[in-house]
């Protein structure tokens, strides 16, 4: 058995992504209504404080599953940048997406999936992997 960790109110999974490069940082968030992670064994919420949030991941050791629905998102540039470095970039990220800031010479440092307020748990069985 298996279990599944999401958020039971929606708006409340915030997805930030990071890119690093000559000592300077890029970072895009991006707020979801749903999302939800796996783990092998049953999530422990005492620790868990609604207000506070977690990185899931991190406190339950589970595994990112899916995200459903953005709803907003947002970027810090980094302060050297120019509105013409800014208006570059944009254009180059809607053609390429994730791949804009590998373009540029940027590295990719992380991405932390955050969720607050109250978490559904739900148990569910493992499909077997075909051999």
């Amino acid at each position: 058995m298996a279990w599944y960790i999401s958020n039971a109110e929606k708006k409340n999974v915030t997805e930030t992504e990071t890119w690093i490069k000559g000592g300077e940082t890029l970072k895009h968030q991006i707020g979801w209504r749903w999302g939800k992670w796996s783990a092998d064994s049953e999530p422990d919420l005492s620790n868990y404080d609604e207000d506070e949030g977690c990185d899931p991941s991190e406190m339950f050791d589970a595994e990112m599953h899916s995200t459903d629905d953005s709803c907003w998102e947002e970027w810090t540039y980094p302060a050297s940048w120019t509105k013409k470095d800014i208006k570059k970039f944009e254009a180059l990220w809607e053609e390429e997406w994730h791949d804009a800031p590998l373009q540029l010479g940027w590295q990719e440092d992380d991405t932390v999936h955050w969720v607050t307020g109250p978490l559904e748990i739900e148990e569910f069985e493992e499909a077997e992997d075909d051999e």
